[in-house]
């Protein structure tokens, strides 16, 4: 049957000299995969360029239940970029963001919240003007309310992030779990500030890194089979 939809690029992956495959989180039916053929030929309307990691995408899908790779009959740019592919900075928050979600959100069912939350990331980022470099944080720790393991914040003092139970406490049930230090206070503001404030927080190039670090940590207690993301190293180099 025909899907019309609105899709977001995970991730794109050589299949044959003409044809590659694209993980697209898809509106209507969640994480689907996508053989496109024939992308050198010279008459074709769907170039390799259009399914470029993090591209917002209006679709007609072929679909089938019992397939695991689909076709794709129409695709056309459902947000037309106009800073991300000419911003280093941009791109390298891009390319973050579509790792960590392919790594991540894996359902191949519709959720309309995570979808949402997702096309809209994409779009603040091409859109705004504010510095940038809290972004992937912000993302990462917004990300974690959908994924349904964020944090729980308690009131008061809390010096220690357990990391396997998720949450900021007092003192921890098992040191080799946890985290404390300077950038407790930072990684709790993450946590609680939209992703379109994150230029308010304070947050040197070391504690950015730290922070991340910790992140993946935290993720990889809670997300099966997840593993170290490519994408920080581009990220670091450049803020």
């Amino acid at each position: 049957m025909l899907i019309s939809t609105k899709g977001i690029v995970f991730r794109s992956v050589k299949y044959s000299e003409t044809s590659f495959i694209t993980d697209i989180y898809t509106e209507t039916k969640g994480l689907q995969s996508f053989i496109i053929s024939g992308v050198r030929k010279a008459k074709t309307t769907t170039g390799a360029g259009l399914f470029q990691p993090g591209s917002l995408l209006e679709l007609v899908t072929y679909y089938r239940e019992d397939k695991k790779l689909h076709r794709i009959k129409e695709a056309k740019s459902g947000y037309p970029f106009r800073e991300i592919p000419f911003s280093i900075h941009k791109t390298a928050v891009s390319v973050f963001m579509s790792e960590l979600c392919s790594k991540t959100v894996q359902e191949s069912e519709p959720n309309p919240e995570v979808f949402q939350f997702l096309w809209e990331s994409y779009i603040f980022l091409d859109e705004t003007q504010d510095a940038i470099a809290n972004l992937p944080i912000t993302f990462m720790s917004n990300l974690t309310r959908f994924l349904g393991f964020m944090p729980q914040i308690p009131s008061g003092k809390t010096p220690f992030f357990d990391l396997k139970d998720g949450i900021f406490c007092e003192s921890p049930y098992a040191m080799e779990w946890s985290k404390d230090g300077e950038i407790i206070p930072l990684l709790k503001s993450f946590f609680t500030i939209h992703i379109k404030d994150a230029h308010q927080i304070n947050c040197s190039r070391q504690e950015r890194k730290e922070i991340l670090d910790t992140l993946m940590k935290y993720y990889a207690f809670h997300v099966s089979g997840f593993s170290k993301l490519n994408s920080p190293e581009i990220y670091g180099g450049i803020f």
